[in-house]
């Protein structure tokens, strides 16, 4: 479930059910109990007033929309690990919250009975991530294909 934590809003979730996405917005308070630094974008387990599992959050950017653009692009996802990009771990195989001017590429090669990874990249990138990685021989070929193809028309 989708949610806004407002900053200053405070919760009690067991540590170790807290999210890798969730920490850097989270303090800890006392015990089980966090505060949140700002105003956040939430997906938890909440059970009868209090938060079960806080799985992953991400700031609230005014006058930004959420997306859903969840792409299987091998290449990217190659591209990514080629330049040492890290993935993210989301718990319990969900998708991570993103913005509609980011895409989100699984990243099967890492997933584990603790959740599953995924990139988060922002679409001005992609070009620049595909740019850094040579063509295989059959990218190659295909590359000149298409380019045969635009010059007859």
């Amino acid at each position: 479930m989708l949610k806004v934590m407002e900053k200053g809003k405070k919760v009690f979730v067991p540590s170790y059910l807290v999210g890798e996405t969730a920490k850097e917005f989270v303090e800890r308070v006392k015990d089980d109990r966090y505060e949140f630094k700002c105003d956040v974008y939430v997906k938890d387990k909440y059970r009868k007033g209090i938060f079960c599992q806080l799985s992953q959050a991400r700031k609230v950017i005014p006058g930004k929309k959420l997306g859903d653009n969840v792409y299987f692009w091998p290449r990217l996802r190659r591209a990514l690990h080629e330049a040492g990009v890290k993935p993210i771990r989301i718990p319990g195989g969900d998708t991570p919250i993103h913005y509609e001017d980011e895409i989100v590429v699984p990243d099967f090669r890492e997933e584990t009975k603790k959740g599953s990874y995924f990139f988060v990249v922002s679409r001005e990138e992609i070009e620049g991530y595909i740019e850094a990685l040579p063509l295989d021989p059959a990218g190659k070929a295909k590359k000149e294909l298409l380019e045969f193809a635009r010059k007859l028309r």
